[in-house]
């Protein structure tokens, strides 16, 4: 919380129109945790995305032709 977003409770609209607030009238807090966000997403690249896939998807064949043989 505060470092590249805001949380707040489910279910409580008070809270997300006060969190929402802050970020309007708080130009360095929104700038400070975009480029944090930025930071954290960044090594999740589309390609690392599709190679974890592809590799969650040979586990499971894997895995249930293992179970065949048995």
């Amino acid at each position: 919380d505060g470092v590249n977003g805001l949380l707040v409770p489910p279910d409580d609209p008070e809270a997300l129109a006060a969190a929402m607030r802050r970020l309007a009238v708080d130009p360095a807090l929104r700038h400070q945790m975009g480029a944090r966000s930025a930071e954290m997403i960044a090594p999740y690249t589309p390609d690392r995305w599709a190679q974890a896939f592809e590799d969650a998807v040979e586990r499971i064949l894997s895995s249930h032709r293992k179970g065949l043989r048995s």
